[in-house]
Protein backbone atom coordinates (compact mmCIF):
# COMPACT_ATOMS: atom_id res chain seq x y z
CA UNK A 1 0.00 0.00 0.00
CA UNK A 2 2.62 2.37 0.63
CA UNK A 3 4.61 1.78 -1.80
CA UNK A 4 0.93 2.27 -4.32
CA UNK A 5 0.77 5.35 -2.50
CA UNK A 6 4.28 6.63 -3.35
CA UNK A 7 4.00 5.45 -6.90
CA UNK A 8 0.70 7.36 -7.30
CA UNK A 9 1.70 10.56 -5.58
CA UNK A 10 4.81 10.59 -8.09
CA UNK A 11 2.39 10.51 -11.30
CA UNK A 12 0.07 12.97 -9.48
CA UNK A 13 3.64 15.32 -9.13
CA UNK A 14 4.36 14.54 -12.66
CA UNK A 15 1.56 15.83 -14.22
CA UNK A 16 2.20 19.42 -12.62
CA UNK A 17 3.09 21.71 -15.20
CA UNK A 18 6.87 22.48 -14.41
CA UNK A 19 7.39 26.12 -14.41
CA UNK A 20 11.48 27.59 -15.66
CA UNK A 21 13.30 28.33 -12.98
CA UNK A 22 14.17 32.05 -13.01
CA UNK A 23 17.48 31.68 -15.05
CA UNK A 24 18.02 35.15 -15.89
CA UNK A 25 18.40 37.82 -12.69
CA UNK A 26 18.59 41.90 -12.38
CA UNK A 27 22.63 41.89 -12.75
CA UNK A 28 22.71 39.57 -15.82
CA UNK A 29 21.21 42.52 -17.94
CA UNK A 30 23.57 44.71 -19.85
CA UNK A 31 23.34 47.62 -22.31
CA UNK A 32 25.64 49.40 -24.98
CA UNK A 33 24.73 52.28 -27.00
CA UNK A 34 25.74 53.48 -30.02
CA UNK A 35 25.04 56.63 -32.39
CA UNK A 36 24.41 55.61 -36.03
CA UNK A 37 23.97 57.87 -39.26
CA UNK A 38 20.01 55.83 -39.41
CA UNK A 39 19.05 52.47 -38.85
CA UNK A 40 18.87 51.32 -42.82
CA UNK A 41 23.04 52.15 -42.07
CA UNK A 42 23.11 50.30 -38.65
CA UNK A 43 26.19 48.97 -39.89
CA UNK A 44 28.28 51.98 -38.85
CA UNK A 45 28.27 53.13 -35.18
CA UNK A 46 30.10 55.38 -33.55
CA UNK A 47 30.20 54.00 -29.13
CA UNK A 48 29.26 56.40 -26.66
CA UNK A 49 30.27 56.35 -23.29
CA UNK A 50 28.15 57.49 -20.02
CA UNK A 51 29.74 61.21 -20.59
CA UNK A 52 28.98 61.07 -24.09
CA UNK A 53 24.97 59.84 -23.30
CA UNK A 54 24.57 62.73 -20.88
CA UNK A 55 25.57 65.32 -23.17
CA UNK A 56 23.57 63.49 -26.00
CA UNK A 57 19.86 63.90 -25.83
CA UNK A 58 18.86 67.79 -27.26
CA UNK A 59 15.77 68.69 -28.06
CA UNK A 60 16.90 68.98 -31.71
CA UNK A 61 18.01 65.46 -31.57
CA UNK A 62 14.68 64.24 -30.69
CA UNK A 63 13.05 66.20 -33.06
CA UNK A 64 15.35 65.00 -36.17
CA UNK A 65 14.36 61.85 -35.15
CA UNK A 66 18.19 60.94 -34.76
CA UNK A 67 18.85 57.21 -34.48
CA UNK A 68 20.50 55.23 -32.15
CA UNK A 69 21.88 51.38 -31.44
CA UNK A 70 21.13 49.84 -27.97
CA UNK A 71 22.64 46.59 -27.84
CA UNK A 72 21.16 44.15 -25.05
CA UNK A 73 23.51 41.68 -23.73
CA UNK A 74 23.39 38.91 -20.85
CA UNK A 75 25.90 37.66 -19.09
CA UNK A 76 27.76 34.99 -20.48
CA UNK A 77 27.19 32.38 -17.41
CA UNK A 78 23.40 32.45 -18.48
CA UNK A 79 23.17 33.62 -22.16
CA UNK A 80 23.83 29.76 -23.09
CA UNK A 81 20.99 28.81 -20.79
CA UNK A 82 17.98 30.72 -21.96
CA UNK A 83 19.03 29.38 -25.13
CA UNK A 84 17.08 25.60 -23.84
CA UNK A 85 13.79 27.53 -22.04
CA UNK A 86 11.50 26.49 -24.55
CA UNK A 87 9.02 29.91 -24.43
CA UNK A 88 9.83 33.90 -22.03
CA UNK A 89 10.40 37.01 -24.06
CA UNK A 90 12.14 40.21 -23.04
CA UNK A 91 9.90 43.60 -23.05
CA UNK A 92 11.59 46.45 -24.23
CA UNK A 93 9.83 49.79 -22.68
CA UNK A 94 10.83 53.63 -22.86
CA UNK A 95 9.64 55.95 -20.00
CA UNK A 96 9.67 56.21 -16.27
CA UNK A 97 9.12 53.20 -14.05
CA UNK A 98 8.24 50.81 -16.59
CA UNK A 99 8.89 47.90 -14.67
CA UNK A 100 5.77 48.46 -12.85
CA UNK A 101 2.20 47.90 -15.09
CA UNK A 102 0.27 49.61 -12.10
CA UNK A 103 -2.72 49.17 -11.00
CA UNK A 104 -5.18 50.88 -13.18
CA UNK A 105 -6.07 49.62 -16.88
CA UNK A 106 -3.49 51.72 -19.13
CA UNK A 107 -1.20 53.33 -16.89
CA UNK A 108 1.74 52.06 -17.55
CA UNK A 109 0.64 53.43 -21.37
CA UNK A 110 1.18 57.25 -19.90
CA UNK A 111 4.16 57.48 -18.65
CA UNK A 112 5.90 54.47 -21.20
CA UNK A 113 6.11 53.28 -24.35
CA UNK A 114 7.08 50.09 -25.44
CA UNK A 115 9.31 49.76 -28.28
CA UNK A 116 10.03 45.67 -28.39
CA UNK A 117 9.08 42.11 -27.57
CA UNK A 118 11.89 40.25 -28.84
CA UNK A 119 11.85 36.07 -26.99
CA UNK A 120 14.29 35.68 -24.40
CA UNK A 121 15.93 32.49 -26.57
CA UNK A 122 17.47 34.75 -28.77
CA UNK A 123 19.76 36.32 -26.31
CA UNK A 124 22.33 33.66 -26.36
CA UNK A 125 24.07 36.46 -28.33
CA UNK A 126 23.70 40.26 -27.91
CA UNK A 127 20.87 41.60 -29.19
CA UNK A 128 20.50 45.33 -31.48
CA UNK A 129 17.55 47.50 -31.52
CA UNK A 130 17.56 50.80 -33.89
CA UNK A 131 15.33 53.26 -32.28
CA UNK A 132 14.97 57.24 -33.26
CA UNK A 133 15.46 59.60 -30.62
CA UNK A 134 12.03 60.43 -30.24
CA UNK A 135 10.97 57.09 -29.60
CA UNK A 136 12.98 57.12 -26.10
CA UNK A 137 12.28 60.42 -25.35
CA UNK A 138 9.07 60.07 -23.57
CA UNK A 139 8.03 62.45 -20.38
CA UNK A 140 5.54 61.62 -17.82
CA UNK A 141 2.13 62.73 -18.99
CA UNK A 142 -0.38 64.05 -17.03
CA UNK A 143 -3.27 62.11 -16.40
CA UNK A 144 -5.25 61.03 -19.28
CA UNK A 145 -2.94 61.74 -22.03
CA UNK A 146 -0.49 60.03 -23.84
CA UNK A 147 3.14 59.71 -23.82
CA UNK A 148 5.16 63.14 -25.07
CA UNK A 149 7.66 63.17 -27.50
CA UNK A 150 10.28 65.88 -27.36
CA UNK A 151 9.00 67.32 -24.69
CA UNK A 152 10.32 71.15 -23.60
CA UNK A 153 11.36 69.61 -20.09
CA UNK A 154 14.30 68.28 -18.27
CA UNK A 155 13.58 64.31 -17.78
CA UNK A 156 15.51 61.54 -17.01
CA UNK A 157 13.47 58.53 -18.85
CA UNK A 158 14.87 54.48 -19.22
CA UNK A 159 15.51 52.26 -21.75
CA UNK A 160 14.14 48.93 -19.81
CA UNK A 161 14.49 45.40 -20.15
CA UNK A 162 11.81 43.50 -18.49
CA UNK A 163 12.87 39.67 -18.64
CA UNK A 164 9.23 37.19 -18.25
CA UNK A 165 10.69 33.76 -18.40
CA UNK A 166 7.56 32.17 -18.29
CA UNK A 167 5.46 34.66 -20.40
CA UNK A 168 3.13 35.20 -17.28
CA UNK A 169 3.16 38.47 -17.00
CA UNK A 170 5.80 38.46 -14.38
CA UNK A 171 8.69 39.84 -14.33
CA UNK A 172 11.99 37.80 -13.01
CA UNK A 173 14.61 40.15 -14.26
CA UNK A 174 14.56 43.68 -14.68
CA UNK A 175 16.88 46.65 -15.84
CA UNK A 176 17.07 50.00 -16.85
CA UNK A 177 19.38 52.09 -18.79
CA UNK A 178 18.78 56.40 -17.65
CA UNK A 179 19.13 58.18 -21.01
CA UNK A 180 19.15 62.17 -19.41
CA UNK A 181 17.37 64.33 -21.58
CA UNK A 182 16.91 67.68 -21.75
CA UNK A 183 14.39 69.42 -23.97
CA UNK A 184 14.58 72.85 -22.13
CA UNK A 185 16.53 75.57 -23.74
CA UNK A 186 18.34 77.93 -21.57
CA UNK A 187 17.52 81.32 -20.48
CA UNK A 188 17.95 83.72 -23.81
CA UNK A 189 21.55 86.41 -22.59
CA UNK A 190 20.25 89.32 -21.06
CA UNK A 191 21.34 93.27 -21.93
CA UNK A 192 22.50 92.64 -25.22
CA UNK A 193 24.08 95.76 -26.91
CA UNK A 194 26.47 96.31 -29.53
CA UNK A 195 28.69 99.06 -29.70
CA UNK A 196 30.46 99.93 -33.33
CA UNK A 197 33.99 100.27 -33.52
CA UNK A 198 36.65 101.32 -36.78
CA UNK A 199 35.41 98.04 -39.28
CA UNK A 200 34.43 96.21 -35.99
CA UNK A 201 31.55 96.05 -33.35
CA UNK A 202 31.97 94.43 -29.86
CA UNK A 203 28.94 92.66 -28.46
CA UNK A 204 28.03 93.02 -24.71
CA UNK A 205 25.79 90.34 -22.86
CA UNK A 206 24.62 89.52 -19.02
CA UNK A 207 23.08 86.45 -17.68
CA UNK A 208 19.98 86.36 -15.86
CA UNK A 209 20.39 84.48 -12.64
CA UNK A 210 17.78 82.22 -12.16
CA UNK A 211 19.40 81.02 -15.76
CA UNK A 212 22.88 80.98 -15.38
CA UNK A 213 23.29 77.14 -13.75
CA UNK A 214 22.07 75.95 -17.65
CA UNK A 215 24.33 78.39 -19.68
CA UNK A 216 27.66 76.21 -20.37
CA UNK A 217 28.79 78.63 -23.59
CA UNK A 218 27.79 81.35 -25.55
CA UNK A 219 27.88 82.22 -29.41
CA UNK A 220 27.39 85.31 -31.42
CA UNK A 221 24.72 85.61 -34.89
CA UNK A 222 25.13 88.41 -37.04
CA UNK A 223 24.54 88.91 -40.60
CA UNK A 224 24.48 92.24 -42.87
CA UNK A 225 21.94 94.31 -43.76
CA UNK A 226 19.12 92.60 -46.31
CA UNK A 227 20.12 89.44 -44.35
CA UNK A 228 23.04 88.56 -46.04
CA UNK A 229 26.26 86.75 -44.59
CA UNK A 230 28.83 88.28 -43.34
CA UNK A 231 31.74 85.73 -43.87
CA UNK A 232 31.09 83.31 -46.43
CA UNK A 233 32.65 80.04 -45.46
CA UNK A 234 32.28 81.27 -41.56
CA UNK A 235 35.26 79.53 -39.69
CA UNK A 236 33.51 78.81 -36.69
CA UNK A 237 31.36 75.48 -36.19
CA UNK A 238 28.10 76.25 -34.45
CA UNK A 239 28.58 74.78 -30.93
CA UNK A 240 24.91 74.02 -30.31
CA UNK A 241 22.35 72.00 -31.61
CA UNK A 242 19.51 72.84 -33.73
CA UNK A 243 17.06 71.59 -36.44
CA UNK A 244 19.78 72.94 -38.89
CA UNK A 245 22.80 71.53 -37.48
CA UNK A 246 21.20 68.23 -36.52
CA UNK A 247 18.28 67.23 -39.23
CA UNK A 248 20.38 66.88 -42.17
CA UNK A 249 17.99 66.54 -44.74
CA UNK A 250 15.01 65.01 -42.51
CA UNK A 251 12.10 66.74 -42.01
CA UNK A 252 12.02 67.73 -38.35
CA UNK A 253 8.81 66.78 -36.12
CA UNK A 254 6.81 70.08 -35.13
CA UNK A 255 7.91 71.16 -31.89
CA UNK A 256 6.04 70.87 -28.74
CA UNK A 257 2.48 73.25 -27.93
CA UNK A 258 4.14 76.97 -27.44
CA UNK A 259 7.95 75.20 -27.34
CA UNK A 260 10.15 76.52 -30.37
CA UNK A 261 10.15 77.76 -33.51
CA UNK A 262 8.61 76.11 -36.56
CA UNK A 263 11.60 74.89 -38.42
CA UNK A 264 13.07 76.51 -41.04
CA UNK A 265 13.08 75.74 -44.71
CA UNK A 266 15.96 75.07 -47.28
CA UNK A 267 16.42 78.88 -47.68
CA UNK A 268 16.89 79.10 -44.10
CA UNK A 269 13.14 80.83 -43.65
CA UNK A 270 10.54 79.51 -41.59
CA UNK A 271 8.09 77.21 -43.55
CA UNK A 272 4.84 79.25 -43.81
CA UNK A 273 6.93 82.56 -44.14
CA UNK A 274 7.89 84.18 -47.46
CA UNK A 275 11.49 84.02 -48.99
CA UNK A 276 12.02 87.45 -47.75
CA UNK A 277 12.80 88.10 -44.43
CA UNK A 278 9.57 88.66 -41.88
CA UNK A 279 10.79 91.43 -40.76
CA UNK A 280 13.06 93.74 -43.54
CA UNK A 281 16.60 93.63 -42.73
CA UNK A 282 17.18 97.41 -42.67
CA UNK A 283 19.70 98.99 -44.63
CA UNK A 284 22.30 97.36 -47.87
CA UNK A 285 25.25 97.30 -48.87
CA UNK A 286 25.19 100.62 -50.30
CA UNK A 287 26.80 102.52 -47.12
CA UNK A 288 24.92 104.23 -43.74
CA UNK A 289 21.33 105.82 -43.08
CA UNK A 290 18.81 105.68 -41.10
CA UNK A 291 18.94 104.67 -37.43
CA UNK A 292 22.02 103.85 -35.77
CA UNK A 293 24.06 105.34 -38.84
CA UNK A 294 26.01 107.15 -36.71
CA UNK A 295 27.63 104.24 -34.91
CA UNK A 296 26.99 104.98 -31.53
CA UNK A 297 24.14 103.27 -30.32
CA UNK A 298 22.08 99.60 -30.99
CA UNK A 299 18.30 99.41 -32.04
CA UNK A 300 17.00 96.34 -31.19
CA UNK A 301 15.03 94.67 -34.12
CA UNK A 302 12.62 91.87 -34.14
CA UNK A 303 14.28 88.79 -35.18
CA UNK A 304 14.00 87.36 -39.23
CA UNK A 305 14.42 84.00 -40.78
CA UNK A 306 18.62 82.80 -40.18
CA UNK A 307 18.15 83.92 -36.95
CA UNK A 308 15.15 82.51 -36.00
CA UNK A 309 16.34 79.12 -37.34
CA UNK A 310 19.99 79.62 -36.05
CA UNK A 311 21.28 79.12 -39.66
CA UNK A 312 24.58 77.92 -38.95
CA UNK A 313 26.05 80.33 -41.73
CA UNK A 314 25.35 83.32 -39.45
CA UNK A 315 27.58 81.88 -36.59
CA UNK A 316 30.08 84.91 -36.20
CA UNK A 317 32.55 83.41 -33.09
CA UNK A 318 34.07 80.65 -31.42
CA UNK A 319 32.29 79.00 -29.16
CA UNK A 320 32.27 81.02 -25.93
CA UNK A 321 33.36 80.10 -22.15
CA UNK A 322 30.07 80.67 -19.85
CA UNK A 323 32.35 83.69 -18.17
CA UNK A 324 32.61 85.44 -20.84
CA UNK A 325 30.37 88.72 -21.30
CA UNK A 326 31.65 89.86 -24.12
CA UNK A 327 33.14 89.50 -28.01
CA UNK A 328 34.70 91.98 -30.44
CA UNK A 329 34.08 91.01 -34.18
CA UNK A 330 36.22 92.43 -36.67
CA UNK A 331 36.49 92.13 -40.40
CA UNK A 332 33.24 94.27 -41.26
CA UNK A 333 33.05 97.78 -43.25
CA UNK A 334 32.20 100.84 -41.69
CA UNK A 335 28.70 102.92 -42.16
CA UNK A 336 27.37 98.47 -43.26
CA UNK A 337 23.98 98.00 -41.02
CA UNK A 338 24.98 94.87 -39.56
CA UNK A 339 22.38 92.53 -37.14
CA UNK A 340 23.74 90.51 -34.02
CA UNK A 341 22.41 88.19 -31.63
CA UNK A 342 23.76 86.34 -28.51
CA UNK A 343 22.75 82.72 -28.10
CA UNK A 344 23.21 80.79 -24.63
CA UNK A 345 24.21 76.93 -24.67
CA UNK A 346 23.74 74.31 -21.84
CA UNK A 347 25.52 71.15 -21.28
CA UNK A 348 23.80 69.19 -23.86
CA UNK A 349 24.03 71.75 -26.47
CA UNK A 350 20.31 73.53 -26.43
CA UNK A 351 20.46 77.08 -27.60
CA UNK A 352 18.50 79.79 -26.46
CA UNK A 353 15.74 81.87 -28.41
CA UNK A 354 16.34 84.80 -30.31
CA UNK A 355 13.76 87.48 -29.25
CA UNK A 356 15.57 90.81 -30.68
CA UNK A 357 18.68 91.77 -32.58
CA UNK A 358 21.25 94.44 -31.93
CA UNK A 359 21.25 96.71 -35.27
CA UNK A 360 24.72 99.00 -35.66
CA UNK A 361 26.98 100.45 -38.19
CA UNK A 362 30.56 100.58 -37.18
CA UNK A 363 32.26 103.49 -38.15
CA UNK A 364 36.16 105.55 -37.98
CA UNK A 365 35.14 108.50 -35.81
CA UNK A 366 36.95 106.87 -32.63
CA UNK A 367 40.09 108.62 -31.62
CA UNK A 368 43.81 106.98 -31.23
CA UNK A 369 43.19 106.34 -27.81
CA UNK A 370 39.92 104.28 -28.42
CA UNK A 371 41.65 102.25 -31.22
CA UNK A 372 44.73 101.77 -29.09
CA UNK A 373 42.38 99.89 -26.45
CA UNK A 374 40.63 97.65 -29.22
CA UNK A 375 44.27 96.68 -30.22
CA UNK A 376 44.84 95.35 -26.91
CA UNK A 377 46.49 98.45 -24.80
CA UNK A 378 46.18 98.09 -21.92
CA UNK A 379 47.48 101.54 -19.89
CA UNK A 380 45.33 104.43 -18.85
CA UNK A 381 45.13 107.53 -20.42
CA UNK A 382 45.32 108.28 -23.77
CA UNK A 383 45.63 111.27 -26.77
CA UNK A 384 41.89 111.70 -27.29
CA UNK A 385 41.66 114.48 -29.31
CA UNK A 386 43.73 113.06 -31.56
CA UNK A 387 41.28 112.01 -34.58
CA UNK A 388 41.19 108.43 -35.97
CA UNK A 389 40.54 108.33 -39.67
CA UNK A 390 39.51 105.69 -41.69
CA UNK A 391 43.05 104.92 -42.88
CA UNK A 392 43.92 103.52 -39.16
CA UNK A 393 47.33 103.65 -38.84
CA UNK A 394 49.55 100.77 -36.98
CA UNK A 395 49.88 100.33 -33.32
CA UNK A 396 53.32 101.22 -32.78
CA UNK A 397 52.89 104.92 -35.25
CA UNK A 398 50.54 105.65 -32.59
CA UNK A 399 53.02 105.14 -29.99
CA UNK A 400 56.20 107.34 -32.42
CA UNK A 401 53.64 110.02 -32.79
CA UNK A 402 52.64 110.38 -29.26
CA UNK A 403 56.29 110.04 -27.83
CA UNK A 404 57.30 112.34 -30.90
CA UNK A 405 54.42 115.09 -29.73
CA UNK A 406 55.52 115.25 -26.29
CA UNK A 407 58.91 115.45 -26.80
CA UNK A 408 58.33 118.75 -29.28
CA UNK A 409 56.03 120.51 -26.55
CA UNK A 410 59.38 119.81 -23.96
CA UNK A 411 61.83 121.65 -26.47
CA UNK A 412 59.35 124.38 -27.04
CA UNK A 413 59.05 124.72 -23.33
CA UNK A 414 63.12 124.87 -22.76
CA UNK A 415 63.47 127.63 -25.57
CA UNK A 416 61.08 130.63 -23.57
CA UNK A 417 63.67 133.32 -22.20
Amino acid sequence: MRASAVATALVALSAVPRLASAVVSDADIHFRIFKVPSCARSGERTTLDAAQIARQFAEPVCRCQEAFVFEIYLSANVASQVGRLTGGRVEIWAGTNCNDPGTATGQRELRCAQLATPNLSAFTTAQDFCFTADQFSVATAASGSRPISCPEQQVTPGLWALVDENSDGTYEAKAQLQIPYDGQPPGEPVGQVAEAANEAVLVKWDVDPSSIADVDAFQVLCARGGGLQVFRGPPWSPGYKSIATECMGRTPLPPPPDGGAAPPTDAGVPDGASASPIVQAPGDDGGAGGAGGTGTTSTPVPPYGPFVGLDPAYVCSERLAKTVRSQRIGGLQNGIPYEFAVVAIDKVGNPSKVSALQLIYPTADEDAYNHYRDAGGKATGGFCAVAWSAAAAPLGLIVLLAIGAALAGRARVRRRP
